[in-house]
């Protein structure tokens, strides 16, 4: 049979599931003696693949992050099942087991595995994704999908029509889910059962494998070396080049990594920083992302051969296993590929190696002091002091310019009056003289 592992939303729960066998571990980390009904058994192991040993989880343990708490086990009715969380406001477990031309729903509390809701749909369905209270269910043919909430102590299921052929269905935040279908992306409210917008997404062509991250989208092509990386802000696709086939891929919709399975080991990938390391851990049938849970705990990988054995849990977080993000290597520009030396080689040579720069690119001036960028080290406040004064100073120059120019504009204008004033006597004496030469007629 398969085995499957999945966690809870909070990060506090693991089930696992191989044929009709289902197993529900713990992961608090400050779970105390006797932590779960009857005394649970408290196990686990490090990193490093060591076991931990069964004595139990406290707040001052350091290893308390790592470890496992087995809580229950129990029997589903058939081996052909689905289990999943759906969490806000109370975590509770949901399994689908598919026995003939029917497929019964129980809802469970995951600590006792007790069981408090129940229904039985007419017809096959497979849980495709979960978001808040709500499952979203897929007929065999991808026409029709169900969506089934949990309230209280009952479960309520209501058919819809996707209009089109649901290849896969996405998980969202706020009781949002997104149905990729061949030729369109539908955002839906899980809550009113109907359709938001109409996706602009560019995504790869199918067949295809859609999953959900932090705030993005990744897709996966079966037998291809990229992984395509979709940014939600904005619909901005990245492709991340693995060397190496995906075999399968392992998220959680509240972690910012992603765990590869590829053909030449595991890889985490950074959705943010859009890198990729190399992650060591043991070999596992099945995978399962654990995000950072509310005691402070990491987010971490978790790990399952079979449901006889407690799961394995290795910390992804680069501040816990000290794998930083590395920097690239190589960058491409205008057709060219660019190599930039890396801090040990750069060491060697006596050249600065690749320093951390702001956005904007400096100015001239600022690339001239030898640092590269503006506003680093004691001599670019220098240059910016030397900068200033002369600044000041050709304003200073520019204002006595301005005061000249205004002292001779005034005497120019002054010079312009006296010339009015001698025009206006000029005029006078030849009114004068006019006046005489009429007397001396009438005279005559």
């Amino acid at each position: 049979m398969t085995v499957s592992i999945a966690c809870s939303p909070d990060g506090l729960w693991c089930a696992a599931r191989d044929g009709a066998a289902l197993v529900v571990f713990s992961l608090d980390p400050v779970a105390g003696p006797g932590a779960g009904p009857g005394g649970a058994e408290v196990t686990g192991l490090t990193p490093a693949g060591t076991p931990v040993g069964s004595q139990a989880a406290g707040k001052g343990d350091p290893d308390a992050a790592h470890r496992v708490v087995r809580q229950s086990r129990g029997e589903l009715p058939a081996p052909d099942a689905d289990v999943v969380f759906l969490g806000a406001p109370t975590t509770m477990l949901l399994w689908a087991c598919r026995q003939g031309e029917t497929t019964r729903l129980a809802l469970l509390a995951p600590a006792q595995l007790e069981v408090v809701a129940e229904l039985v749909l007419a017809g096959t369905w497979a849980v495709a994704a979960v978001t808040g209270a709500r499952a979203a269910l897929v007929a065999p043919d991808g026409r029709s999908v169900t969506l089934v909430r949990a309230t209280g102590r009952r479960l309520i299921a209501q058919l819809v029509d996707p209009g089109g052929v649901v290849e896969s269905i996405v998980g969202m935040d706020r009781n949002q889910l997104a149905m990729v279908m061949p030729r369109k992306l539908e955002l839906w409210d899980a809550v009113a059962a109907r359709p938001l917008q109409r996706l602009q997404f560019q995504i790869p062509p199918g067949p295809r494998v859609v999953g959900t991250a932090a705030g993005h989208w990744w897709i996966s092509r079966p037998g291809s070396e990229q992984l395509v990386l979709l940014r939600l802000s904005d619909g901005r696709p990245f492709v991340q080049a693995l060397g190496a086939s995906v075999v399968s891929v392992t998220s959680h919709s509240g972690c910012p990594w992603l765990v590869v399975v590829s053909s030449r080991g595991l890889l985490r990938l950074s959705c943010f920083a859009h890198t990729m390391v190399d992650l060591a851990a043991p070999p596992a049938a099945a995978y399962a992302l654990a995000p950072a849970g509310p005691a402070g705990d990491e987010a971490s990988l978790l790990g399952l051969a079979s449901v006889d054995e407690v799961p394995w849990r290795v910390p992804i977080s680069p501040s816990v296993t000290g794998a930083a993000d590395a920097m690239p290597t190589r960058v491409s520009a205008g057709g060219l590929e660019l190599r930039l030396a890396s801090t040990d080689e750069a060491a060697a040579s006596g050249e600065p190696g690749p320093r951390p720069r702001a956005s904007t690119e400096p100015t001239a001036d600022a690339k001239s002091d030898g640092h590269g960028a503006a506003g680093y080290g004691p001599q670019a406040a220098a240059n910016s002091s030397d900068d200033a004064s002369g600044d000041a100073s050709d304003d200073d120059a520019g204002d006595d310019d301005d005061d000249a120019g205004d002292d001779a504009s005034d005497e120019d204008a002054g010079s312009e009056d006296a010339s009015d004033e001698d025009a206006g006597d000029d005029d006078e004496s030849d009114d004068e003289s006019d006046d005489d030469d009429d007397a001396t007629t009438i005279r005559r």
